[in-house]
């Protein structure tokens, strides 16, 4: 797509997006919806233009235009290529969504931290790299960015400033949680995966330290001990090489590793009795909020970021879900039992339409749109 002339151009990296997605790739792709509907009531007084992988065409940025990289995202020669081509497209701004910094950014930029997971629970090099620089490129930004008040706090504190120089621009979650599948279409994908409708949990997690699944394998396997027979799958979107041999052994917990991508993540949402959530730490928690849009109840930690983003809920937060401590490993096995007895409800549709209102991708767009237009010095 051709440059839209003499408009300042607003330079995103979109290169974490690819064929698997993450939040931060989600999180992207949906800001560029909520861009593109702006943009396309003829409202958007400079060009957004988006870094992209080479090797990979996303559909979302096809209406924009998109500068292909040879570096991968968070690769050694980032900053490099990343800095030529912001002088090379004359950028007005330059917007890193995510911890990937540069150390000399050539034009004014804005950068997005989502949380610190990494200073928490990363390796050395990410930690290094979170204090040497993200912390020096987000100190030399216009705007510094995140997605819930919990993660606001902690990123004022490790940067040493005022929470309200954080500014908080939330997750969107995608309408299409809150389209209900046919029963038809759902029944044929649970089938094929030996599945029946409202006769399993779920968890959509990966299996890194924070995740905690290793409290819900235990706490799965206890309650099968107990309940024999009558006991209702766990499914777990990890790779089966994550799961313990012995969980795996009596055939209780389902493993779909490749069951994670599109429609198939609403169908194994919406046939669940329950989504579980047993994770310590994140930035925001977008699966309990994606299963309460898509009609389901959850069973969570009790962290502040979750407990922020079910907030919209009005009536029924109480009977849709279960609080849990994160190491309660009896609790967790008790909330088994609780959701086959059918203690915990699908919240209303009048909660699931105020979710999918309090996240929408027009509200995400037009955040990032009143920042952008800030940065340019542009009325809005």
């Amino acid at each position: 797509m051709t440059s839209r002339a003499n408009l300042p151009v607003v330079v995103i990296d979109g290169r974490m997006i690819g064929p698997r997605g993450h939040g931060i790739a989600r999180y992207v792709s949906l800001m560029a919806q909520g861009l593109a509907e702006i943009r396309d009531q003829g409202e958007l007084p400079y060009e957004p233009v988006f870094l992209v992988r080479k090797d990979f065409k996303c559909p979302t940025l096809s209406s924009f235009r998109c500068i292909p990289t040879e570096s991968p995202f968070l690769s050694k020669l980032e900053m490099f290529e990343i800095s030529r081509i912001l002088k090379e497209s004359g950028a007005g701004l330059y917007h890193s969504p995510s911890f990937s910094s540069l150390w000399d950014s050539p034009c004014p930029h804005v950068v997005t931290i989502h949380d610190l997971n990494h200073l928490h629970y990363g390796g050395t090099g990410q930690k290094i790299y979170y204090q040497l620089v993200l912390k020096r490129f987000a100190k030399k930004a216009r705007s510094v960015l995140s997605i819930s008040e919990f993660s606001r706090k902690e990123i004022a504190d490790w940067l040493g400033r005022n929470e309200s120089a954080i500014e908080i621009v939330y997750n969107a979650i995608e309408p299409r949680f809150g389209e209900m599948i046919s029963d038809s279409e759902l029944d044929g994908i649970l089938i094929r995966h030996g599945l029946v409708k409202g006769k399993y949990f779920v968890s959509l997690a990966n299996s890194k330290p924070h995740k905690n699944l290793q409290i819900l394998i235990a706490a799965h396997q206890d309650y099968q001990k107990k309940t024999g027979t009558e006991a209702w799958p766990l499914v777990l979107t990890c790779e089966r090489s994550e799961i313990p041999e012995e969980a795996l052994k009596n055939k209780s917990i389902v493993c779909l590793s490749d069951f994670i991508s599109g429609d198939q993540i609403r169908a194994l949402l919406q046939g669940a009795a329950a989504l579980y959530f047993p994770s310590t730490y994140e930035g925001f928690g977008l699966p309990p909020i994606e299963a309460l849009c898509s009609g389901v109840p959850v069973v969570t930690a009790k962290i502040p970021p979750v407990q922020e983003g079910v907030r919209p809920l009005q009536s029924d937060q109480g009977s849709c879900v279960i609080w849990l401590e994160p190491h309660d490993l009896q609790g967790w096995t008790e909330s088994f039992a609780k959701v086959q007895r059918g203690e915990l409800k699908s919240p209303s549709l009048e909660n699931r339409r105020a979710l999918l209102e309090h996240f929408s991708i027009q509200r995400l767009g037009q955040s990032m749109d009143h920042i952008y237009r800030r940065m340019l010095k542009i009325e809005n």
